[in-house]
């Protein structure tokens, strides 16, 4: 048995035999080196994968006798496989933030590149370069890494984006559909929070004053004993009318004072009962010719 055998990547029913000689007859297992893993010989895979690949060790174990070990290697190559599942994802985000779309890939052997490209939202496609974006690529083993970064993303910066490897054995890509969503500007939400928190507010003073009143620790009449608002003494009635002593002919108007109750008021002014005569005055007539000056005044009623 050779000490590597190659496999092709999702080839079915992959299967190696381990031959082993001995009286008593041994009893031959396989396992992953340097780990518990044990199977059955012939060691079988259904589906050959890029993880198959290692190192294996062909064990033979007889009672009475040492156990012997035969190390093989399980080479997996084929085209690129793109891991995650499916051809297509999605991914979200708000303007304004930083985007990172990564692939990764399993092949033997590595491709030399992975290739994005974009496709906007009306359908015209552009190769993406590190001069334009941020792209990043990295190796470790069977496998690669490309990301892509997007920084202050924007609504015209969605569409898909499309990651595509190839090596001698053939091509895979994977379609990551960005969505940009518009943020909400931080202004709007305050006064959003703002009339939320005056709500809460508003409502709490009101079942707490509905809560006092019921329990009666607000909004309670009573009557204080203490204080007597009573009159002393009863109120003057209210005078019928006033005397007058004096007329407007006499030259002379007395005031009188009614005593109520020892109170002294003061009676009205008295009415005017004299009709008014009207006086005219003329400017005195002067003659030119005279110095004599006539005057006239005429009284009437």
């Amino acid at each position: 048995m050779d000490d590597k055998v190659t496999a092709l990547s999702e080839d079915d029913d992959f299967s190696l035999n381990c031959l082993v000689d001995g009286n008593p007859k041994p009893k031959v297992t396989w396992r992953r080196k340097n780990t518990k893993l044990y199977w059955k010989n012939p060691l079988r895979f259904h589906r050959v994968r890029y993880d198959v690949e290692g190192m294996y060790q062909c064990v033979a174990t007889s009672d009475g006798f040492l156990e012997k070990t035969k190390d093989v290697f399980i080479d997996v190559v084929g085209k690129p496989y793109m891991e995650g599942e499916g051809d297509t994802a999605m991914v979200s985000a708000d303007t304004g933030e930083t985007v990172r779309l990564a692939c990764t890939v399993a092949a033997d052997p590595l491709p030399s590149r992975v290739q994005w490209t974009w496709r906007n939202n009306y359908g015209f496609e552009t190769e993406l370069d590190s001069a334009d974006f941020r792209i990043v690529t990295t190796r470790r083993n069977q496998e690669m890494t490309s990301s892509l970064t997007i920084q202050n993303v924007a609504v015209k910066d969605g569409g898909s984006y499309i990651c595509e490897t190839t090596n001698m054995f053939g091509t895979v890509k994977r379609n990551i559909h960005l969505e940009i969503k518009e943020s909400i500007p931080k202004t709007v939400m305050i006064p959003a929070i703002t009339g939320g928190v005056v709500l809460l507010v508003t409502v709490a003073v009101v079942v707490t004053i509905v809560i006092c009143k019921r329990k009666g620790w607000i909004c309670k009449s009573y009557q204080d004993d203490s204080l007597d608002l009573s009159a002393s003494r009863p109120m003057p009635p209210v005078p019928k009318y006033v005397y007058k002593t004096g007329t407007i002919d006499s030259g002379v108007e007395d005031l009188e004072l009614q005593e109520m109750y020892g109170t002294l008021k003061p009676r009205p002014p008295p009415r005017m009962e004299k009709k008014w005569e009207s006086m005219s005055v003329f400017w005195p007539l002067v003659d030119l010719v005279s110095s004599d000056v006539r005057w006239s005044l005429f009284l009437r009623e």
